[in-house]
């Protein structure tokens, strides 16, 4: 299970790298403050999530169409107790959702390239209200292309332009990472 010491050692971290984002993370610091704990996906405050940016040597993203969100996204989901940090977590999540095997994915960085707070909404069926997700994007590279999406969670997954990633902070830190020499 992944300890709230690990998440606020990499969110000190990566607020450290990129110190404009302290407002946008102001609630997950507050609660981690507070002593919740943010791995545990039915703390209903907020918890975290993680997601893999996959580039190919084309400089493609990896996207999926998830269907419970009916969105074209980047690959992720709900850390589970038997991850023990956060980059197995993003392996696990990428691998569930496309196929891809953990052995051709290679971690570009240690910390995350991008965090993001999103609101989930309420979901009554599944006796969950609305509630946060604190996600934490992981920038990962693979030379294999081939995909085999989970039919139960994803209708589709394909290599797509980085300018296609909705939020526009991931986006430019992609695209800059792309065009560097």
């Amino acid at each position: 299970m992944i300890s709230s010491s690990h998440l606020r050692d990499t969110l000190t971290a990566y607020l450290d790298r990129h110190p404009d984002d302290i407002a946008d993370l102001s609630l997950v610091l507050e609660l981690l403050a507070k002593g919740t704990d943010l791995a545990d996906r039915r703390s209903w405050q907020g918890h975290v999530t993680v997601s893999g940016i996959v580039l190919n040597p084309n400089g493609q993203v990896l996207l999926i169409h998830h269907k419970a969100t009916g969105k074209q996204l980047p690959p992720g989901g709900h850390l589970e107790p038997e991850d023990e940090t956060l980059h197995a977590a993003v392996v696990r999540e990428v691998t569930e959702e496309t196929g891809l095997p953990p052995a051709a994915l290679t971690l570009r960085d240690g910390l995350p390239l991008h965090a993001d707070l999103h609101r989930i909404p309420a979901r009554e069926h599944r006796g969950e209200p609305d509630h946060f997700h604190f996600d934490l994007r992981y920038l990962l590279s693979t030379d294999t292309e081939v995909l085999r999406p989970q039919v139960e969670e994803v209708e589709a997954a394909r290599w797509a332009d980085p300018s296609e990633l909705g939020d526009p902070v991931l986006r430019a830190r992609v695209q800059a990472l792309i065009t560097a020499p």
